[in-house]
């Protein structure tokens, strides 16, 4: 018998993906033909069970006697075949796992563990440039979502759905997730550390039909408090303040082409009896080493990186930002457009930074016409809710109670819809393969692509 090859194991793992898609479908994913309720055979086992607990009123009443015990004996028994149904299908992990070890073991891998053998297969997809179909999901802009009226505050709350190789993250729940502040510095939080609830659309009772996730969480404002760079609200200095010399950063220029600013400031960070900005009167770079804190990193956390800015009328220029290895980043400013403070972010995983010494600078460049205020910097993990990270920080004026922040998930509809393998790894694991929209099977080396004997 010849050895098997790759796409055969991999068809192994689509045919079990299949069958779980299958039992799906008949539970919840046949279209329901409102046009043409007649045709029974376009209604899935919901829609049926729906239609039976809808006749079943009818038996709420005979012969002029109401008998609702019969009514609710047909509700009983509905709920326990769909609570049977919801257990078989969270036998979707034991339906891959045997087709999991095939592929892994074609891949040389000796872990038995199926959940193991998806993490060895995803290191060795991004080593080889490899991808599988993505399902194709998206994730919207966030948008302010108050309680009654406008949000008080004006920070911002960031996503990152995407993985250091550019990936998207697959194993997101479509659903619109809420963040609602539950606690500002009148109501029993600190100012600028807010406290803030986070939930997703409602899961279904028995599961069955698959909706929102119903995860709920909590979460607290950043701040430079947060940050893993020391003095990153550059409070701490010593000497005269047209000559200072900032803790834990060292300037290249010496102390003469910064300036430390009590007068204007981004705003006060906790603990903090006199805010401080730096004001860059000349090109400047401010080095921070990661051995000054020897900082630790996650290896598989987005960081988030955020700086606030605020440029003199007239004057022009570039604040660069460059963490360890990763490619500067750049922010022009220009204040002939706005002298109002504005946030500088961006995001970066560990094997985007990772060098030897790395170290933190803060740079301004092309500089004229005026000066550069910086403040609020912050390099800190980003959060994770239901798989997606965030980061969650204020702005100037302070979040209050009511304030809240919302995005939506969304995936595309039933019909058109991909990524069938990354779509049960999902459900099963809570993981996925790396994906692309467009992988291809004559690709070299070899995407893996959907299976086209499902729909």
């Amino acid at each position: 018998m010849a050895d098997i090859e790759e796409d055969e194991a991999q068809d192994i793992v689509d045919a079990a993906a299949i069958l779980c898609n299958e039992f799906e479908k008949y539970c919840t994913d046949n279209a329901y033909d409102t046009t043409n309720r007649a045709d029974h055979s376009k209604l899935n086992f919901v829609d049926h069970s729906n239609l039976l607990i809808v006749a079943s009123r009818l038996s709420a009443e005979i012969g002029g006697e109401k008998h609702p015990e019969l009514e609710q004996g047909i509700h009983a028994a509905i709920a326990n075949w769909r609570s049977s149904l919801a257990s078989i299908r969270g036998q979707s992990a034991a339906i891959l796992a045997q087709p999991l070890r095939i592929l892994g073991r074609f891949y040389g891998f000796p872990e038995s563990d199926p959940s193991k053998i998806i993490d060895r297969i995803y290191d060795y997809f991004v080593d080889t440039g490899r991808r599988i179909q993505s399902r194709g999901l998206s994730v919207g802009a966030v948008s302010n979502a108050p309680a009654s009226g406008s949000n008080s505050g004006n920070g911002e709350l960031y996503l990152r759905s995407t993985m250091s190789t550019g990936d998207p993250c697959d194993n997101l729940w479509p659903e619109t997730v809420l963040f609602r502040c539950e606690a500002d510095e009148h109501s029993g939080a600190t100012e600028h550390r807010e406290r803030f609830s986070i939930e997703g659309d409602p899961a279904h009772p028995d599961g069955l039909t698959v909706a929102g996730s119903g995860a709920k969480g909590s979460t607290t404002c950043m701040t430079p408090s947060d940050s893993l760079a020391l003095n990153s609200s550059f409070t701490s200095f010593s000497g005269a303040a047209a000559t200072p010399t900032f803790a834990n950063w060292t300037a290249t220029g010496g102390t003469s082409n910064v300036d430390a600013e009590t007068s204007i400031t981004y705003r006060d960070s906790t603990g903090e009896s006199t805010p401080v900005s730096v004001k860059f009167n000349a090109n400047e770079t401010l080095t921070q080493a990661f051995s000054v804190r020897n900082i630790t990193l996650r290896t598989n956390t987005p960081y988030i990186m955020h700086l606030a800015y605020k440029a003199t009328s007239g004057a022009t220029g570039n604040i660069g930002v460059t963490i360890g290895n990763n490619s500067t980043w750049t922010q022009a400013f220009d204040g002939g457009v706005s002298t109002s403070w504005k946030a500088f972010t961006q995001s970066l995983y560990f094997r985007n930074l990772n060098k030897e010494d790395p170290t933190i600078t803060i740079a301004v460049s092309s500089l004229s016409g005026g000066q550069v205020y910086i403040d609020d910097f912050i390099f800190a993990p980003m959060s994770q809710f239901n798989n997606l990270y965030y980061a969650l920080i204020g702005g100037e004026t302070p979040f209050l109670k009511g304030d809240g922040k919302a995005y939506t998930i969304s995936e595309t509809a039933i019909d058109t819809r991909k990524g069938l393998v990354n779509e049960w790894l999902w459900k099963a694991y809570n993981k996925y393969l790396p994906c692309e929209a467009s992988p291809s099977a004559g690709a070299t080396p070899m995407d893996w692509v959907d299976p086209t004997d499902y729909s």
